[in-house]
């Protein structure tokens, strides 16, 4: 589409302004679709087993690719995972050799206070296991 010559520089800038406006609505309408067919995904049979650890059900929840059989995580291709070893660690040992019900060890605050010293969720981290959903 041409925008006239007569049109001052402001109302160009205007007229550009709503035309992206609705080209990014119509976007976002495409957007929104998909994410409501992602909220509609399958979710992993075994998920509603008692047997099932609470924190490898939410797991389940937000990855398809992830089951859980004996004590293990089991990946989409086979890959079998430990989720609790069973050992009680220090807080270096979390650090450095953490099996995946490590990784849920802090609890996550939603305040804004600041963590004590060596409680700091997220910073538990098996290096496996995020290869494995998110690639090396």
């Amino acid at each position: 589409m041409l925008l006239p010559t007569s049109l001052n520089p402001s109302d160009k800038l205007l007229l550009t302004f709503l035309l992206l406006q609705i080209l990014s609505c119509s976007h976002s309408d495409d957007l929104k679709s998909q994410f409501k067919n992602s909220e509609q995904r399958s979710v992993s049979p075994n998920i509603q087993n008692d047997s099932v650890p609470r924190n490898v059900k939410k797991l389940m929840s937000f990855y398809n690719e992830i089951g859980f059989e004996n004590n293990y995580l089991v990946f989409s291709n086979k890959t079998k995972l430990v989720y609790d070893d069973k050992k009680t660690k220090t807080t270096a040992e979390l650090l450095d050799n953490p099996d995946i019900e490590d990784i849920f060890f802090w609890k996550y605050n939603a305040s804004i206070e600041i963590p004590a010293v060596n409680e700091d969720p997220g910073r538990i981290r098996n290096e496996d296991f995020l290869k494995l959903l998110y690639g090396s």
